[in-house]
C-alpha cells in the first residue's frame, strides 16, 4: 500500500525549473513524434483503402479505422497546442491568408463523417476574406467547432458561414458554426470552456472527447486579436460565431512586428511538366527513412510526380548531385546519420539547388519546430499525418503560385 505520507512529485521538485521544463518539453516532443510518423500510414493508407472498397461490405471497416486514427490525432493536436499556449502569441509564424479557402479545406475534410451521420453539411462564404496569423492554428479553431458541431447534432444540419461584418466602425470576418443539434443550456454555457470540462462527465459521460477543444478555441481566438460567442438553447441548437480583424486582399502588409524569418524561393524553370506523360511530370525526390510512410506517399503521388527515394541524407544528396530535382520531400529525423536540416543545408550548395523547393515533412509540429525549419531554409512546412489532398496542395504551391 501507498504512504499516505508520500507526495507524487515530491515535495522539493519545482515545476518552474528550467531542467524539468525542458525535460517535459523534450518527452512530448519526441512523444508527438512518435504517434505521429505511425498515424501518418495508419490514415493515409485506410484513406486509399476506403476509396477502393467503397463498394464493397468492408467500406464500413476502413471508414471505422480512419476515424479512429484522426480522433487520436485531433487529440493529441489539441494536447500539443495546450501545452503551447501559454508562449503561442510570441511564437507563431503569422501571415495573410484567405480564411474562406482555409475554412472550405476544413470542411471537405468532414464530408464523409457528417455522410455517415446523414447530416447535411453547408458552406458557404459570400467572397473571400483574408486576415493574418497562422493558417495551422485556424485550422484547428475550425476542426474543434466543426467536430462539435458534428458530434452533438443527431439528425439536421451543420452550416458554415463566412462573411465581412463592421462592429465598433471595425472590419471584421464572422465565422458562424450553426447546428440542429442538442444544444446548451444557460447553466452550463460557461463550463464548456474550461479545460477538460463537458457537459457530460465522469459516469454520464456520453460523448467522446476530452473536454478542451473549446478552451482552446477561444485561446486560439484571442491570441489572433478576435472573440468568440456562443447562441443556444437546450434541444435547439447551437451556433458558435468566431469574429476575426479582417484585412484587404490587395494591401501591402508588412508583419516584421512578429519576427517570422522564413525563406520564400522563386519558382525554377521545370525540367519536368505537372501533367502530362510519365516521363514528363516533375521529379521529386523523397528523403525518408520510413518505408511504411515511403509507400504510402509514392501512392499518393502517382501521376503527380515521378517519385525517387532516399533513405537517408547521404544518399539523398549522392542523388541530388547526380540528378536534377524539380522539388524536395524532406523527413526532419532520418535515424543515423545527419538529419534532415544538415541534409537540407548540403543540398542548398549543390549547384542548381539554392531555389528548388524544399518541404520540411516530420512529426515535429509545435510553433517552434515550424519556426526553425523555415529559418534554417525550408520553403515549406507540412506536418504529419497529412492526406492526400494536403500534399497535393503543398506542391502545387511550391511549383506554380
Amino acid at each position: 500500500m501507498n504512504d499516505p505520507n508520500t507526495h507524487y512529485p515530491p515535495q522539493n521538485s519545482d515545476d518552474s525549473d528550467p531542467d524539468i521544463i525542458g525535460l517535459r518539453k523534450t518527452i512530448l516532443k519526441n512523444l508527438n513524434h512518435e504517434i505521429r510518423t505511425p498515424l501518418t500510414s495508419i490514415l493515409g493508407f485506410s484513406e486509399i483503402l476506403s476509396d477502393l472498397l467503397k463498394d464493397t461490405e468492408y467500406y464500413g471497416i476502413v471508414t471505422k479505422i480512419f476515424d479512429a486514427g484522426s480522433r487520436l490525432q485531433n487529440t493529441l493536436n489539441s494536447l500539443i497546442i495546450l501545452s503551447e499556449l501559454e508562449n503561442l502569441s510570441a511564437n507563431v509564424p503569422q501571415k495573410r491568408f484567405n480564411v474562406c479557402e482555409e475554412t472550405k479545406q476544413m470542411v471537405d475534410q468532414f464530408k464523409n463523417i457528417a455522410e455517415r451521420k446523414k447530416l447535411l453539411l453547408v458552406f458557404y462564404a459570400k467572397e473571400p476574406c483574408f486576415c493574418i496569423g497562422s493558417p495551422r492554428l485556424f485550422g484547428q479553431i475550425v476542426e474543434n467547432l466543426l467536430d462539435n458541431a458534428i458530434k452533438f447534432t443527431p439528425q439536421g444540419t451543420v452550416k458554415v458561414e463566412i462573411s465581412p461584418v463592421t462592429e465598433d466602425n471595425l472590419e471584421w470576418i464572422l465565422i458562424s458554426f450553426k447546428d440542429t443539434g442538442i444544444g446548451i443550456a444557460d447553466e452550463h454555457k460557461s463550463l464548456i470552456f474550461q479545460e477538460f470540462r463537458q457537459v457530460s462527465e465522469g459516469d454520464r459521460r456520453n460523448y467522446e472527447g476530452f473536454g478542451i477543444g473549446l478552451n482552446i478555441c477561444k485561446n486560439l481566438i484571442d491570441i489572433m486579436g478576435g472573440k468568440l460567442s456562443l447562441k443556444s438553447s437546450q434541444g435547439k441548437g447551437s451556433t458558435f460565431n468566431v469574429l476575426l480583424p479582417m484585412v484587404s486582399a490587395a494591401e501591402d502588409i508588412r508583419i516584421e512586428e512578429f519576427h517570422i524569418v522564413s525563406h520564400h524561393y522563386g519558382r525554377p524553370m521545370l525540367l519536368h511538366k505537372f501533367n502530362g506523360t510519365d516521363g514528363e511530370l516533375p521529379l521529386l525526390l523523397l528523403v525518408e527513412d520510413n518505408s511504411t510512410n515511403v509507400e504510402l506517399i509514392t501512392l499518393y503521388l502517382k501521376g503527380i510526380c515521378n517519385v525517387v527515394h532516399a533513405f537517408d541524407g547521404y544518399s539523398a544528396i549522392k542523388l541530388a548531385s547526380e540528378n536534377r530535382f524539380d522539388i524536395v520531400l524532406m523527413d526532419i529525423n532520418l535515424g543515423i546519420g545527419i538529419n534532415g536540416i544538415e541534409t537540407l543545408q548540403s543540398l542548398r550548395n549543390i549547384n542548381g539547388y539554392s531555389e528548388v523547393p524544399m518541404i520540411a515533412i516530420t512529426g515535429y509540429t509545435d510553433s517552434e519546430d515550424e519556426i526553425n525549419l523555415l529559418a534554417k531554409g525550408f520553403s515549406s512546412y507540412l506536418p504529419k499525418p497529412f492526406d492526400k489532398a494536403g500534399l497535393f496542395l503543398t506542391i502545387k504551391e511550391n511549383l506554380f503560385d
